[in-house]
């Protein structure tokens, strides 16, 4: 990465040296120090190229997929990593992404780039209040949630009326929500504890305790099967 800077005769000086010391101490890929390159796993590869982009040491960085290949923590370790990069050395860090929930939590900017329309630019918390993420969107199907910040399947809600922790409320929401059942106004409402967790659920007037969503998640599939088998009055 410091070959910019060597000239003709590729010697490394002290700076070069610390330059690539401080790319590997950020990207904390010091185990794979001694590791010849085909060795490495796509992750490290990944890791190893970023911790090149830094030691160059440019004013502009130019990333394509940085997180490709890596997992969920190796993801946002090197997301908010360029983050800080970009804030405590001046510099201008361009990423493409199409991990959308990263660059939601970590960048300053965004320019989306919807398919066959205009780009729209400016810090994500607006084009999220204004709806233009939505516009990366173009099937029916799916929508972004205001919320959440997630992307998800557009269906009719469920008439569930739940109460109890607003830390886990939500949590109980979405696995209702990837039920293909719905429940009839007032026929199901959930009681949500979080110290020690469970639900009591009062299900078709009948009250059932659950020490997790797995078990309620059962139980109102249970029921709605037997609804089915009710005939009518």
């Amino acid at each position: 990465g410091r070959i910019p800077h060597t000239g003709w005769t590729g010697n490394m000086g002290e700076n070069d040296l610390r330059q690539i010391q401080d790319a590997i101490s950020a990207t904390k890929t010091a185990y794979l120090r001694n590791v010849p390159v085909h060795e490495l796993s796509d992750g490290q590869l990944q890791k190893v190229m970023i911790a090149r982009a830094l030691a160059q040491n440019g004013e502009i960085i130019l990333l394509d997929e940085p997180t490709a290949h890596l997992d969920l923590v190796n993801r946002h370790e090197i997301m908010f990593l360029l983050r800080q990069v970009a804030r405590t050395s001046k510099k201008a860090i361009l990423v493409v992404t199409h991990d959308l929930e990263i660059a939601l939590e970590s960048a300053d900017k965004f320019l989306l780039m919807p398919c066959g329309q205009p780009i729209f630019s400016g810090i994500p918390e607006d084009l999220v209040i204004q709806g233009k993420v939505d516009s990366l969107l173009p099937t029916e199907a799916l929508y972004f949630h205001k919320i959440t910040g997630k992307i998800k399947a557009i269906k009719p809600p469920q008439q569930i009326k739940t109460s109890g922790s607003e830390e886990l409320i939500p949590w109980v929401v979405a696995a209702l929500e990837k039920l293909d059942i719905s429940f009839p106004p007032q026929t199901v409402q959930l009681q949500v504890a979080a110290d020690p967790f469970c639900i009591v659920a009062n299900i078709y007037g009948v009250e059932h305790t659950f020490k997790s969503i797995e078990d309620l998640v059962g139980q109102l599939k249970e029921e709605v099967e037997k609804q089915k088998g009710t005939p009518e009055s």
